[in-house]
């Protein structure tokens, strides 16, 4: 029995395979002849919502009513021959093979793949890709480059955005040897083809506009234009009018303008009409796009423009004949500047007196207007600078401990256009405005650890561990030294030279000690945060704070993916990655980072991972993508007997964090999600033979051969920080080998103590661990896994002389390397064995 896909799919790509009856039966005289002997393939990129885009509106959903509007017009103003289309809906789902298939079936003379592109926030630029092999040499038949050097130009001044031109596949993609087209829209299609980029669906701006309905006509609008000039054929009479309304003092874009011409008006997108599909916040979105067809061309209009809150405009505008006609107005608010927040708000207590206090204000106001206009009750002394015209940051250092204060801004502080001061945001001018609030109390109490790492309950750490004091005050980085933190074996018979680093992350610091040296193997150790921390008030703390921790004996051969002393090519921005929602994407990025690196290993380079969510969603992920072909994922490998890490620099705010991988079997099995409650550098592990995967999107918990990386992963913790970023270096695969091991058959301390290999290795369940004693003596036999953890004690006590045989059972623990230490007055040995299940 077919599915629903599948009996969708064949109805559909019957019905393609006609022309459309209002083509086949046509009667009025086309605008446009000449094409009558031609066809072309539409194939509106993705299916359904596939490919989201910001705000949650995703790229299938835009490049399919692009597709339809270009049908429209090539049937309705040409005689062309057939025009065939992947879909006409959001529902059916045609695959990428489908769609080439679907092609080839028609005949059709060209093929023209419809999409957006993902990328940074602040890039947005037009791309189009005919096929090449790797040299360049363009696929047979020809005529993709020809349409994509026509739709580079018209595309581009349409959309008024920057371009990365038009480009042969597979150089643009660095795929110099490759024989065939990289895009497989390109390399199966049996006909000339293009594919076109018209702007970033991840461009805050550009995804504004996407949302609009008539933009997405000016892009068809546009391909129509490039395929008459394939063809050589002229355009006919245009007169469209077009462009943006935007505020003069921030060039904001105004929702509820209206436009009119001749008789014509239109209104931009505002909340109500359109936006509030997309967001809960009313003030978030905004294009200020208009779009007037079916002027004559030529003639010479009036243009006014008006919105509520804002002066009317009027311009005389002459239409073109053959291209859109621009023309963007900036409007004056008739609303006057008043205080949209402060910082402290009013009635604050405990303001601190060395923040700044912050006020914002509706509108640019002038800096000349600001003076004498500020004032504070009971007088103090203050400096004040002001930003981008709206953001006024006064400084007041000398005001009293534990005392009220108002602040109050002056009638007298004017606008751009000369409106002065509404203070009580009434709409009236000419009102001051006055908030109150309290300083705290003078701070006279030393710095408090809050936090330490290890704790008590962290036995068997790595002995390259990372020793954290964390404090609740910012402190004086010049009271804290190399001997500030000291460490000791706990019977004194090892001290361990340390390097120390400062870290501040809001209220909070936190030091770091860092060992010169790996510590003493199964050793338990007193860290010591020594007296003479001082906070910013010069408070000194009198008292040392200990902390307890033992050491594991093992050591580690690493196969590292990336220590970022490169750079972070290769790592997608968040934006994208598809499956990355939630996000305030200015707030959201992948960055070098050159400064915060880790004093473990000595880094260079590190990569921050630059979050901003979004509270109201209801879904929060970002995914730093890593490609298959990037040159980290070239050769290392992990498998499940092996662990993952990376150096993570934590930013306290609780939000999380966690691995994902591409198995063997091509699944995607990702680690459990790790909460980040610390600040500053901290090991995060998986260990994938003791911590089972957790399946995502096609993945089965389990990971099947040999993984490589898909991404770094973070989101969202109710109630957590909704700004701030993870610093991550030095990602590698991690196995673990006991300190003291060997690999020989057997291995024998003084005095002849002997430690055979076990056997059967590898085992399930159980296994024979042998060893022989030159005489009695106390003996222990313990197991460890990987991590150092004890997960059996197979022997402790007196045994004789000679050859000694103990059975380990395994059978209620996870497949993995395992360890067995033999223990004695004359020293430990060890050996690995593997449970394979």
């Amino acid at each position: 029995m077919k599915s629903l896909n599948a009996v969708i799919y064949s109805i559909l790509f019957i019905a393609l395979l006609l022309p459309s009856p209002l083509q086949a039966q046509q009667e009025d005289t086309p605008a446009v002849t000449g094409l009558s002997e031609w066809s072309i393939f539409l194939d509106p990129g993705h299916s359904q919502r596939q490919n989201m885009g910001l705000y949650n509106y995703s790229e299938a959903e835009k490049v399919l009513r692009v597709a339809l509007a270009l049908k429209d017009m090539l049937e309705n103003q040409t005689d062309i021959g057939a025009v065939y289309i992947t879909r006409t809906n959001d529902d059916v789902e045609v695959g990428l093979t489908q769609r080439t298939e679907m092609a080839n079936a028609t005949g059709a003379d060209f093929y023209y793949s419809i999409h957006s592109d993902a990328g940074p926030p602040g890039v947005n630029s037009t791309l189009m890709l005919w096929g090449a092999d790797g040299q360049g040499v363009e696929k047979f038949p020809r005529g993709g480059k020809k349409m994509g050097d026509i739709m580079d130009v018209d595309l581009t001044e349409s959309m008024r955005i920057g371009r990365r031109g038009s480009r042969a596949d597979s150089p643009f993609y660095g795929a110099t040897t490759r024989t065939t087209p990289y895009l497989a829209v390109n390399r199966l299609t049996n006909m000339a083809s293009v594919l076109s980029e018209a702007g970033f669906h991840t461009n805050p701006t550009q995804q504004m506009r996407n949302m609009n309905a008539e933009w997405k006509r000016l892009e068809a609008q546009s391909a129509f234009w490039s395929i008459l000039a394939y063809h050589g054929l002229e355009r006919p009479s245009v007169g469209i009018a077009t462009g943006y309304i935007t505020d003069v003092d921030d060039n904001a874009y105004i929702n509820g303008a209206t436009i009119e011409i001749n008789g014509q008006s239109y209104t931009t997108d505002s909340f109500e009409s359109l936006f509030n599909r997309y967001s809960s916040n009313p003030d978030a979105l905004a294009n200020g796009f208009y779009y007037l067809e079916n002027l004559q061309p030529e003639g010479s209009y009036t243009m006014d423009v008006s919105a509520p809150g804002y002066y009317p405009e009027s311009r005389q505008i002459t239409l073109r004949n053959d291209f859109f006609t621009f023309t963007d107005v900036e409007l004056v608010s008739s609303v006057p500047p008043a205080v949209v927040s402060t910082l402290p708000q009013s009635d604050a207590d405990n303001f601190d007196r060395r923040e700044l206090i912050q006020i914002t204000f509706s509108r640019q106001v002038l800096a000349s207007s600001l003076e004498n206009q500020i004032s504070f009750t009971p007088a103090v002394d203050f400096t004040y600078t002001l930003r981008e015209g709206r953001y006024l940051e006064i400084a007041a250092p000398d005001m009293d401990y534990d005392t009220q204060y108002s602040v109050t801004l002056g009638e007298g502080i004017e606008d751009l256009a000369g409106h002065t001061f509404d203070g009580n945001a009434d709409g009236t001018e000419g009102e001051s405005y006055t908030f109150v609030f309290k300083t705290g109390p003078q701070d006279t109490n030393p710095p408090v650890v809050t936090d330490a790492y290890p704790s008590s309950s962290n036995q068997a750490v790595d002995r390259n561990t990372i020793i954290s004091f964390t404090l609740d005050e910012p402190i004086l980085r010049s009271s804290v030294t190399d001997e500030t933190v000291t460490i000791s074996s706990s019977d004194g018979s090892h001290v361990a030279e340390l390097h120390t680093q400062v870290y501040t992350s809001g209220d909070l610091s936190v030091i770091q000690a860092f060992p010169a040296e790996l510590l003493q193997p199964n050793t338990s150790y007193i860290a010591t945060l020594q007296p003479g921390v001082t906070d910013l008030n010069d408070n000194m703390t009198s008292q040392a704070v200990e902390l307890s921790f033992s050491t594991n004996n093992l050591d580690y051969e690493y196969d590292v993916i990336d220590n970022f002393n490169s750079g972070i090519s290769g790592w997608w921005e968040p934006q994208q990655s598809g499956s990355t929602v939630g996000i305030i994407t200015e707030q959201t990025s992948r960055t070098s980072n050159t400064s915060i690196t880790n004093p473990v290993t000595g880094s260079t380079g590190a990569m921050n991972m630059n979050y901003g969510w979004d509270p109201g969603n209801g879904a929060w992920l970002i995914r730093n993508y890593l490609p298959p072909g990037a040159p980290q994922n070239a050769s290392v490998r992990v498998n499940r007997n092996q662990m993952l890490e990376v150096y993570l620099f934590g930013d306290g705010s609780e939000n999380r964090f966690r691995f994902m991988l591409r198995d063997g079997s091509g699944q995607l099995e990702g680690s459990p999600w790790y909460q980040v409650d610390w600040i500053g550098w901290r090991k995060v592990r998986w260990d994938l033979s003791s911590v089972s995967a957790v399946g995502w999107v096609n993945g089965n918990g389990t990971v099947d051969g040999n993984a490589y990386t898909d991404s770094f992963q973070m989101t969202y913790t109710s109630g957590a920080a909704t700004q701030g970023q993870f610093i991550v270096d030095d990602y590698r695969v991690v196995t673990a080998v006991m300190e003291t091991s060997t690999d020989d058959m057997s291995v024998s301390l003084p005095g002849e103590v002997t430690l055979r290999n076990n056997y059967p290795n590898p085992f399930n369940p159980s296994t024979q661990i042998q060893f022989e004693l030159p005489q009695a003596m106390p003996v222990q036999l313990h197991v460890y896994d990987i991590t150092g953890r004890m997960v059996a004690q197979l022997a402790d006590g007196n045994f004789t002389a000679g050859l000694h045989s103990v059975t380990f059972n395994a059978a209620g623990l996870s497949s993995g390397m395992y360890i067995y230490q033999l223990s004695t007055p004359e020293g430990r040995l060890s050996g690995k064995m593997m449970l394979v299940k």
